[in-house]
């Protein structure tokens, strides 16, 4: 097998950008909360019991142990009285003592929970695709879904980092 010279490939700067907890942060951010710091839930139809969990902040993953796409039944409280769910997690085999308990519910009645806007998730997302355009051309920005995007930087570094 033979020596591959690599330099002699084209050589290419990408750039991935993910925005993180993308509908849960922008709830957050119209309400002039902190999307790193805010329990939210984007959820539809929180006032039925299967309600889907569309989205979640950071922190909201965080304290109740849930990432996107779950169901309101999942959770460890009850949506609508904000109290802990001692059917729930035993099916799910969290802990109930009294410290816990009181941590969840805690948590439940600062918890906001939303429903969906795909609108708006809409016009930020156009907005974010106009501050691309300041690192590279039109033809170089690679949307991959609402809250992903790659922009082909090979031609625009220079501009912004030298050698």
């Amino acid at each position: 097998m033979g020596y591959f010279d690599y330099s002699k490939e084209p050589r290419s700067d990408i750039a991935f950008v993910d925005m993180k907890s993308f509908y849960a942060s922008v709830e957050c951010v119209e309400r002039g909360l902190h999307p790193l710091k805010t329990s939210l839930c984007v959820m539809s139809r929180a006032d039925n019991s299967a309600g889907l969990i569309l989205a979640s902040s950071p922190m909201f993953k965080k304290i109740f142990g849930k990432s996107n796409v779950g169901r309101s039944y999942d959770l460890p409280f009850d949506i609508k009285t904000r109290r802990f769910s001692y059917y729930n997690a035993k099916k799910q085999g969290l802990p109930t003592d009294s410290e816990y308990v009181r941590y969840i519910e805690e948590w439940a009645k600062v918890t906001f929970i939303v429903p969906p806007r795909m609108d708006e998730y809409i016009a930020v997302n156009m907005e974010i695709q106009q501050v691309f355009q300041n690192y590279g051309s039109p033809d170089d920005i690679y949307p991959y879904s609402i809250d992903e995007g790659f922009i082909d930087l090979t031609s625009s570094l220079n501009y912004f980092v030298s050698d």
